[in-house]
């Protein structure tokens, strides 16, 4: 008789998963989305505790294209000047913070008010719609810190020595310079370290220290703790998105590879302790982030003519790739040399020299929005580290600029 009735219930929990699938599926914006292959928008938000507020530190405007399946991350600074009529708000990441109180710490009210500073930061009252907030992701240092440890933890290379000592807020980071294995604390302190380059400099390296993040999340000993990940998200992760749709996006997102991943900074520059954005090459960045102009496009125009979100299936033709080499090391003659082997792998470089100032870490900056291009001129480096950042612009001189580093091999 048990022998009998097991294929029976065995039966009924498989037919009833089925219709649940379906059903959530049904359901399920983000399941409808992805199945249809639209673009999905989202705003990711790591937050602190400041004079017993809760700010903003991490602030990520994301987009995840489907067909393509590239995600593309463009991180706002958050010393990032904003004038919010009726606020005293001067920087972005005050405004959740006053939402956030003003709200009795409803954090879901607190992240729609902040997508409110950011989009109209991007489209303000420009022809191009403000995308959609599909999804949002509210995660504080204890959940940051619980996740990392669950990794196991990730390797960084500190450039530079990180010092700095807050006694009122009970912060102290201290790194040497060289390879260093971080755990959840640890790295709090490392992707919370400012420096002389400021807050663009932070965004910097929050944006590479999330690069080996997904390295280590797509590990196969990392997919075997994935359930106590999911435990923690649902502690620690405010989102609008159910049980079912954090599955479906751990899942959607599990083979993701870093080439698949485009960081792009905001246009702007620092001024007297703020991020002054710039107001054409934002447009350019929020016409791209909109899905209205590719990065073949913005080689020719920077009209906002809708373009289909699919992966271009034409080789790349390299000669026609426009690339700046500067040295930023203390090696003479690199970027000479650099140039010789790019040309011979077949870039068009037509420019060259020294930098402004030294460089710690190599660099790629793309300015079209090409991360074929981006990944072509890295790979053709000798540099394993090399950082690809994507960085708009309106009418820019040339499409990639590298920028060698003091950890750029040397060149005998």
């Amino acid at each position: 008789m048990k022998r009998k009735l097991f294929p029976v219930l065995l039966g009924f929990f498989v037919v009833a998963g089925s219709f649940a699938s379906v059903w959530f599926s049904w359901k399920s914006r983000l399941a409808q989305s992805l199945q249809n292959g639209e673009a999905l928008y989202g705003l990711v938000i790591g937050t602190d505790w400041v004079d017993n507020a809760r700010h903003s530190d991490t602030i990520i405007f994301a987009r995840y294209t489907p067909v393509s399946r590239r995600l593309d991350l463009l991180s706002i600074p958050r010393d990032t000047k904003v004038d919010i009529p009726g606020l005293r708000v001067r920087r972005i990441n005050e405004v959740y913070a006053y939402s956030y109180k003003a709200s009795k710490r409803n954090p879901r009210e607190a992240t729609e008010f902040l997508w409110g500073a950011v989009s109209n930061l991007l489209y303000p009252a420009t022809e191009t719609a403000k995308p959609p907030l599909h999804f949002y992701a509210q995660i504080d240092y204890d959940g940051f810190k619980k996740i990392i440890d669950l990794l196991g933890g990730v390797d960084v290379t500190v450039d530079e020595p990180m010092d700095y000592d807050d006694n009122w807020g009970k912060l102290h980071i201290h790194f040497d310079t060289g390879t260093h294995h971080l755990n959840g604390q640890k790295s709090l302190e490392y992707v919370r370290f400012r420096g002389s380059t400021g807050d663009y400099g932070r965004v910097s390296r929050q944006q590479d220290f999330l690069l080996k993040m997904v390295s280590r999340f797509t590990s196969p000993r990392s997919i075997l703790r994935l359930p106590k990940m999911i435990m923690v998200s649902l502690k620690s992760v405010q989102t609008n998105l159910t049980g079912y749709e954090r599955l479906l996006a751990l899942y959607e997102l599990r083979d993701i590879t870093k080439d698949r991943i485009r960081l792009i900074q905001l246009p702007g520059k620092a001024q007297q302790g703020f991020w002054i954005p710039d107001p054409e090459d934002v447009q350019v960045t929020a016409n791209f982030m909109a899905g209205k102009i590719s990065g073949a496009e913005m080689k020719s125009s920077t009209e906002t003519a809708a373009v289909p979100e699919t992966e271009q299936e034409t080789v790349l033709d390299l000669s026609k790739v426009t690339v700046e080499v500067w040295n930023a090391s203390s090696q003479k003659g690199l970027a000479l040399v650099v140039t010789k082997a790019l040309r011979h792998a077949g870039f068009d470089v037509v420019k060259w020299g020294n930098y402004s100032s030294r460089q710690q870490r190599t660099m790629v900056r793309d300015h079209r929005g090409d991360p074929r291009a981006a990944s072509g001129v890295a790979s053709a480096l000798k540099s394993r580290h090399t950082e690809v950042f994507t960085r708009l612009e309106t009418n820019p001189l040339v499409d990639i600029e590298v920028i060698l580093g003091e950890d750029y091999p040397h060149e005998k």
